[in-house]
Parts: structure tokens; sequence; C-alpha cells
């Protein structure tokens, strides 16, 4: 998604989204327009509460620890896109009239909870005015529990403040404070503390979890599959991938299932079992151009269950992909097939017919000095040195064109074919694969033309 379109003050703006960040129960986009002013989208869960135009953000409010505290993805990442896609169309409203919105949809806990993520737009003193209504609402209404938990969120939101520590060391607050020492059972009774906890240590494992059963419990499977990618990265376990791998297949279509695949392998590069389930994947996918440049850049090494598939790839990807890695591809193929002859001899030939336009024969040649100090020595090699001994005699072009054929070099076979039909105007076969060449390349009034000349020189 490149830009999304946003309502302001009865005017329409399109926005860049430059990354997002999800943390804790907001998500929030930053955003720039056409002329690089910043605007912060805010969400509550996944749904869109208001968003600000503001070039300056204070520092150490929730939108600041939002990007350096939180999980962070790019603007153009798949989580992003889909979270605007979803609460699409936006526009953004006075905070007066936000109140009153929220407060409709929303628990009064939650209510006055959304309102901190806006410290950096609205003044702490009203903030904080907001939490004490809260708090002594719960208070008279003898809902010590809730007055508890509007305390904990005050403590969330500014733990220095005198009145929540007088308050919190309160005695009829005392077993509520042994009860939320249990975060496990407190995942029932108060799941907004647990989570406004554990966002705290993104660096413990044992948080983590915590958050992931969270997430599975009320539904919310982007968070969920932020947390797994996060947990991923510290410690592989397969089940936390299966689980991604399901979420993704799930929710994203093959192109965003790889783009997201693609990321998690470039923050574990390290880990082999990994490698080998991300290259499954790609392969199940059929991501040909993917698949063949992972395979191709990386140092993963492919099962024996897995060649057949990959070979077929390397048939179908696009000729750009080997192109780029002409000097490192001969050490690789050799790196990944040298065990099978049968493979590295059809994985060489792709690669060597995308080579020719960019690369001479000779320097095609010396590509195979690799194959040598290895002592391999393949077939295709004796058709490019006889391709060489071709080249220079006039008399020879339909056997260079044959093997300009098995390369697909189209447009050099043809060139060969038509020097033949100079030389030899009544021979029938150079204008047959003319005609086969033409269809192949799409021009379909060519090979028409050659099919009737065909038709004629064999009523000759």
């Amino acid at each position: 998604m490149n830009t999304f379109p946003i309502a302001i003050n009865k005017k329409n703006i399109d926005l860049k989204p430059n990354k997002l960040a999800i943390y804790k129960q907001s998500k929030i986009i930053e955003a720039i327009d056409s002329d690089q002013k910043h605007y912060y989208l805010l969400f509550y869960k996944d749904k869109f509460l208001n968003g600000v135009q503001d070039d300056s953000i204070k520092i150490d409010s929730h939108i600041h620890r939002s990007f350096s505290q939180g999980i962070v993805f790019d603007g153009d990442h798949p989580i992003t896109n889909e979270l605007i896609r979803f609460n699409q169309p936006f526009s953004f409203t006075r905070f007066n009239q936000l109140y009153k919105k929220v407060e409709q949809h929303y628990s009064l806990i939650e209510t006055v909870m959304i309102f901190t993520f806006f410290n950096s737009f609205i003044q702490e003193s009203e903030i904080k005015r907001m939490l004490n209504k809260v708090y002594y609402q719960y208070r008279r209404n003898g809902q010590m529990l809730g007055a508890y938990q509007s305390l904990k969120i005050f403590q969330q939101f500014d733990g220095n403040y005198p009145f929540v520590t007088d308050m919190l060391n309160n005695m009829q607050f005392q077993k509520y404070e042994i009860m939320y020492q249990d975060l496990d059972q407190l995942i029932t009774k108060d799941p907004i503390y647990v989570e406004l906890l554990s966002y705290n240590y993104l660096d413990q494992v044992e948080y983590l979890q915590i958050l992931v059963n969270l997430y599975q419990k009320q539904s919310r499977w982007m968070d969920e599959l932020a947390i797994r990618i996060h947990l991923l990265v510290k410690e592989f376990a397969e089940k936390n991938f299966d689980r991604i791998n399901e979420i993704i297949q799930q929710q994203f279509d093959s192109y965003n299932q790889t783009v997201i695949l693609n990321e998690i392998v470039n923050k574990n590069e390290t880990n082999p079992k990994f490698k080998q389930l991300l290259l499954d994947n790609l392969i199940q996918l059929e991501q040909h151009n993917d698949i063949v440049k992972y395979i191709l850049t990386t140092d993963v090494q492919p099962q024996p269950n897995q060649i057949s598939a990959i070979l077929l790839n390397f048939q179908q990807a696009d000729t750009e992909i080997f192109t780029p890695l002409f000097d490192r591809l001969n050490t690789r193929l050799i790196e990944l097939f040298k065990h099978d002859h049968r493979a590295l001899e059809l994985t060489t030939i792709r690669c060597i017919s995308s080579f020719f336009g960019e690369y001479d024969l000779n320097q095609i040649h010396k590509w195979f000095k690799p194959f040598h100090d290895a002592d391999i020595h393949l077939p295709i090699e004796n058709k490019l040195t006889k391709m060489q001994s071709l080249e220079e005699d006039p008399d020879q072009q339909f056997a260079l064109g044959e093997i300009y054929l098995e390369f697909q070099q189209f447009e050099k076979s043809a060139d060969c074919f038509k020097w033949e039909m100079e030389l030899r105007p009544n021979d029938p076969r150079p204008v047959q694969f003319l005609s086969r060449i033409y269809k192949e390349l799409g021009n379909k009034d060519e090979a028409n033309a050659y099919q009737q000349l065909l038709i004629q020189m064999q009523k000759q």
C-alpha cells in the first residue's frame, strides 16, 4: 500500500505509512503527507480511535514509548497494510467528541486507559483528573476491585504519582495485591493489567508467552502474530513457527505470506532448522523467484525430498534472478548439488541460459573454472565449446541455431535460421523452426507467415 486517504477538518489528505508500532493495547501508525508533515493514527487493539498531525512527539509519551519499546513494523509490512485496510475510511475528530464516542463503546476502565495513549496531545493534569474520577466512582459504588484496577492502570501511566502510591498501600487493597501476584490467574481477573505489565518485559520469554495465551483467548490474531514473531527471534520453537505459519495462511495471500517469512528468516539467519522449515513453506507457496533467490543467496542446504520441487522452480523462475549472481552462482551450485550431477546439470543449464546477452561465450567458459577445480565436467560444456566453433562458420548456422534454441535464446536462434534460409532457400527446416520460435515469442503474425511459407514450400 503506497498511500491511504484520511479526512481532517472536511479536507481529504493522502498519507504514506512510515511504520507501525504495536504496544500494549494500542497500535500506532506514523504516516507522512506530500509535504513531509507527520501524522499519528491511534488504535485500541485493532479499532481506529483518532489521528493527530504533529511533528514533535513528547519524550516518554505513550507514542514515544510505543516506537522505542514496542514491536515495530515497516509502513509497507503486511500487518500494517491489513490494519489500514480493516479500518478505512479514517476521519480525525476533536478530543471532546472522541471521549463521548469511546465512553459509549468501552468500559470505564478501558475508556480512561485509552486516553492515556494520547498524553502527547492532552494535558497530563487532565488525564490524571480522569483517572482520579474513575477511581472515586468505583470507591463510591463499593466496587473495590474496580478501584484497585484503576490504580494499577494509573501506576502504569505514572508510577511516581504520590496519590497512586498512597492508595495502593492502603490496607483495604491488601487482598488484591496478593491476587495480582499470580499472573496466570490474573489473565481471567484483569487481562487489561496483565497486558500492560507484560509489555514492560518483552525481553523475557515468560511474559511473551503470557501475551500469546492472552491474545489467543481474545482472538487478536495481529497481536498474537507480532508477539510470536518477536518470540521466534529470541527463542526458536517449531511449534511457535507452525502457529505463525497457520496465522499467515489464514490471513494473507501467498505474496504477503512470503514477505512475512522472508522478514523472519532475515532475523533468524543462524538457525539451520528454521531455514529448512522456511524453504518448505516457500516451496508450498510456489513463489518461484523467491525460492530460487533464497536458495542461491543463503547457505540453506535442500533435503533430498525437496530437490525435484527446486528443479521445477529453477525452470520457472525469471531470468533476471540469475544474471546479477553471475560471479557466485558457480560455487553455490556446486555446494548445492555436487552429489547430484543430474540436478547440477539442469540448474547449470538454466543459469547459462540467462547469461546470454549479458556475457559472451569466453566469459561463460571461464565461469566453469570452479567446476574443473572440483573435478566436475558437465555435458553442457561440450555444447558451449561446439557453439564457439560454429559461431564463425556461416555453413553451420543451422546447427548453431538448434543449440541456441536449447538454451531458449529465441532471437539468436532466429538470426541463425534466417541466415540458413538465405544460404539454402529450398530447405524447409529453418522455416519450420522460425514458425515455432515466433510462436514461442508470442508473435502470431510472424509465426503464421512462416507457417504459410512452409506450406507453400511443401506443395512444390
